[in-house]
């Protein structure tokens, strides 16, 4: 897969953690923004986003996001801060979304 069909796969897409030489090899140039991120360095910025969000049901609707463009991302970010994002991924937040699933839902 290359290009603008890989993107969409949230188990192949890395986001900016594409290398250089991957974004060249895969025809993702002037796909995804310049600036090349380790995983690490995702995590960093993938916690401020949520600790920016207002509330629980924004953060479930984040990681959700999170989960269908890029799940090493994800699964890294929750097993990092589990303590943080159980409660939002599971009980208690999992029931509110599911009574509100029609205003949130983003994509099948």
């Amino acid at each position: 897969m290359r290009g603008r069909a890989l993107l969409p796969d949230p188990g192949l897409n890395k986001g900016t953690a594409f290398t250089d030489d991957e974004r060249a090899l895969l025809g993702l140039v002037g796909l995804l923004p310049d600036s090349v991120e380790t995983l690490d360095q995702q995590l960093v910025r993938t916690l401020g986003e949520f600790n920016r969000l207002h509330d629980d049901l924004e953060r479930h609707v984040y990681l959700r996001q999170l989960q269908d463009h890029n799940e090493v991302l994800f699964y890294r970010f929750v097993r990092d801060h589990l303590r943080l994002t159980l409660p939002i991924i599971y009980t208690p937040t999992v029931g509110l979304a599911t009574q509100q699933f029609s205003q949130i839902y983003r994509r099948s």
